[in-house]
């Protein structure tokens, strides 16, 4: 099929480049592969510019006062774009991209705003102590309220996050789409057996406070009293609040599991990727609560990928339609009995035939890839010019 080449302008909650999955999968793997131009417009972080046929336009912050930087934005960003010139505007979570939206389509009525939401922290119950959150909530459900109606296209990661803002923003519903997180083939070449793999366990992801990773500390201090202490568990992640990070080190240190459990801090994506293919178990342990039921596990699609056997927790709805759809293993309980009893069953009962790497890995590949995905972004756009 000969696409139509298009010029984004991609606007990201991140500073730029980021390492996360979907941005990497479709803007800069999937996309330029289709012959569209990208152009990356943001504040510079500190992650390696090495990728190819694309464009990073850097702002240089005048301050990292929250303030400057969201008002930075409006002027400098805005004007970055229209220097570009896009066809197409894409833009993720903040909500101060929907004001440079709304100057986007006033000035170019053919172009196209595509608007990701990937978390509804607006909404959050558990945040509402938090006086500065609540101003921030307000900005941003203010802001959605108005300028909604200047987006094109409402990209959200899952359908009961989708079902939940049909209700919450029915005026725009039929401007939603489910674009949930996923894999680029390419990434996972290799496929090991399971007997041949070094790491035992591993948890990808955030280790901020709503997490609950201390019920996967319990499991493994209940793992090395009932089963066995020769196990060793892989933290790669980090909490944004230092404090969540250093509790988590202490509680480790206090049940005296330092040698069983290794937290690693942020680790590149590149690095993660090359390491996942020797890891036996991913834990896609979340606690099922408040927002957290609506999210795309990112981890869950990249262990399957990977041919890891997977422990999953009930309760988070895409992570339950793809287990039983992949119909690779149990759902269990959040809780660390459950937790150490299928990490034994995993490592010590299962035999060879009741594995279920090579199929998770098969499914995943057929339902979740980008490479699809960006062949369905490219028809829905087209659909709405």
């Amino acid at each position: 099929m000969i696409e139509m080449k298009k010029k984004f302008v991609v606007m990201v909650d991140k500073n730029l480049p980021t390492d996360h999955s979907f941005i990497q999968g479709l803007f800069e793997k999937v996309l330029p592969e289709k012959s569209q131009e990208i152009v990356f417009v943001g504040f510079q972080g500190d992650l390696d510019i090495d990728r190819e046929y694309i464009t990073f336009n850097f702002i240089k912050p005048w301050s990292d006062n929250y303030v400057l930087r969201k008002t930075q934005k409006v002027f400098s960003f805005t004007y970055n774009m229209f220097k570009v010139n896009p066809d197409v505007l894409y833009t993720r979570n903040d909500p101060t991209y929907l004001i440079i939206g709304f100057f986007f389509k006033i000035f170019k009525k053919k172009g196209v705003h595509v608007h990701q939401i990937s978390h509804l922290h607006a909404y959050s119950k558990t945040l509402r102590n938090s006086f500065v959150y609540r101003i921030k909530a307000s900005v941003d459900l203010f802001l959605r309220r108005f300028l909604l109606s200047y987006v094109d296209l409402i990209l959200t990661i899952s359908e009961s996050m989708n079902l939940f803002l049909e209700t919450e923003w029915a005026k725009h519903k039929e401007k939603l789409r489910v674009y949930p997180l996923g894999v680029l083939s390419d990434d996972f070449p290799i496929f090991i057996p399971f007997d041949e793999r070094k790491i035992d366990l591993a948890y990808i992801g955030t280790l901020a406070k709503s997490r609950e990773l201390n019920v996967i500390i319990d499991a493994i201090k209940l793992y090395t009293v009932n089963y066995s202490d020769e196990i060793v568990l892989n933290i790669w992640g980090e909490s944004h609040e230092p404090r969540d990070n250093e509790l988590l080190r202490q509680y480790i240190k206090d049940l005296g599991l330092r040698d069983n459990v290794l937290m690693h801090g942020k680790v590149d994506r590149k690095e993660i990727l090359k390491l996942l293919p020797n890891v036996k178990i991913g834990l896609s342990t979340i606690p099922a609560k408040g927002l957290l039921v609506q999210i795309s596990p990112t981890k869950l699609m990249e262990y399957l990928a990977a041919g890891c056997e997977i422990i999953a927790t009930k309760g988070i709805l895409d992570q339950e339609k793809i287990i039983k759809e992949a119909s690779v293993g149990n759902l269990i309980d959040f809780s660390p009995n459950q937790i150490a009893n299928e990490i034994n069953n995993i490592l010590n009962v299962k035999t060879k035939n009741e594995r279920f790497g090579d199929i998770g890995r098969t499914f995943i590949f057929r339902n979740r890839s980008y490479e699809d995905m960006g062949q369905r972004l490219l028809d829905d756009i087209k659909s709405v010019s």
